[in-house]
């Protein structure tokens, strides 16, 4: 079905900016109702007025007079459908909240449309995983779920037992959680256009960074170079911290290793460094730094230093890990 098949349909008053949207959704809505309902708020830039119903109305979806239908009912913005027998399945492979995404994907705005790819790729997911599995964990995790939204909106509706109050309480979360998708995408555009000036793979194994970091802003250059040099099991880094005067914040230097590699354990790897004849130099470094398992630093935000690391280190820090993970090989 053809949702947007022309602009004409949304050029009414109740699709401009600024105007007010009508939302049905089911009563005692959870994550991907409030998600769904405010995220087709927030991704056409309007006021929405949110209804609960556990059967709406035919009339309560009309797209093109700006009244919607979400996570309930069974149309096109809803993954349940009713059954042969009269009962209700789910499709888990969907939600409301990544079909409401969808839609606005085929929205005559460009900016509609960009704002719907962002959520749907970095929000989405953890949507659909949590509706589809009572979870944001995989595998379910109940620790890892004790602080996340959806077990503080269950909690909202027993503290606040209404259904719009609880909407309205998570309406600013959900508002950041778009917004910091958004700025993510903007800040992952950055990190990648600036790499090949901050980034190099010295050997196979080991991948160098050196950058500048503003505070306030998405670090993302370590993920964007892990994901542009997959050989690459460590990452030697040097960064510059400042904050959004360009005041010098921190100097902070490391090792990090890629996700997922258990068995290479930084800790050991710097002992090994220690017992090299490494320059007297880094090892006076290496010696002041900090290290664990997954990784190993000195001058984070927390501890900042203000002293800059001997030079070349990076590039004998390098030359000695290449070594070592030579022999361990």
């Amino acid at each position: 079905m053809t949702l947007f098949s022309t602009p004409a349909p949304l050029s009414g008053p109740h699709t401009q900016p600024g105007s007010l949207l009508r939302v049905v959704t089911h009563p005692k809505p959870d994550l991907d109702a409030l998600a769904a309902s405010w995220g087709l708020a927030y991704l056409l830039q309007m006021q929405a007025w949110l209804f609960f119903k556990a059967q709406p109305a035919p009339e309560d979806h009309d797209p093109a007079a700006g009244r919607f239908v979400v996570d309930v009912g069974g149309g096109p913005l809803d993954h349940h459908h009713t059954k042969p027998d009269g009962g209700s399945e789910a499709d888990r492979s969907t939600c409301a909240f990544e079909l409401v995404c969808r839609w606005c994907q085929a929205h005559p705005d460009p900016d509609v449309r960009y704002r719907a790819d962002v959520l749907l790729r970095l929000v989405a997911p953890s949507v659909l995983r949590q509706d589809s599995t009572a979870s944001l964990a995989s595998p379910p995790d109940p620790v890892a779920d004790l602080l996340g939204l959806p077990r503080l909106i269950d909690a909202l509706h027993r503290r606040l037992g209404d259904d719009l109050a609880v909407a309205k309480a998570v309406k600013p979360w959900l508002d950041l959680v778009f917004d910091t998708a958004l700025e993510r995408d903007a800040a992952e555009a950055r990190a990648l256009a600036a790499l090949p000036l901050v980034a190099q793979l010295r050997t196979p194994e080991i991948l160098i960074l050196t950058y500048r970091h503003r505070e306030g802003e998405l670090d993302l250059m370590r993920d964007v170079a892990w994901a542009q040099h997959p050989s690459a099991a460590l990452l030697c880094y040097q960064t510059i911290h400042e904050d959004a005067a360009g005041h010098l914040l921190t100097i902070s230097r490391g090792i990090t290793r890629r996700r997922g590699l258990a068995a290479l354990d930084v800790r050991a790897v710097i002992a090994r460094l220690l017992e090299l004849p490494i320059s007297d130099e880094l090892r006076a470094e290496l010696r002041r730094w900090h290290a664990e398992p997954w990784f190993a630093n000195r001058g984070g935000v927390k501890k900042p230093v203000i002293d800059e690391p001997p030079a070349g280190m990076l590039d004998e820090l390098a030359a000695w890990l290449s070594h070592v993970l030579s022999a361990q090989s």
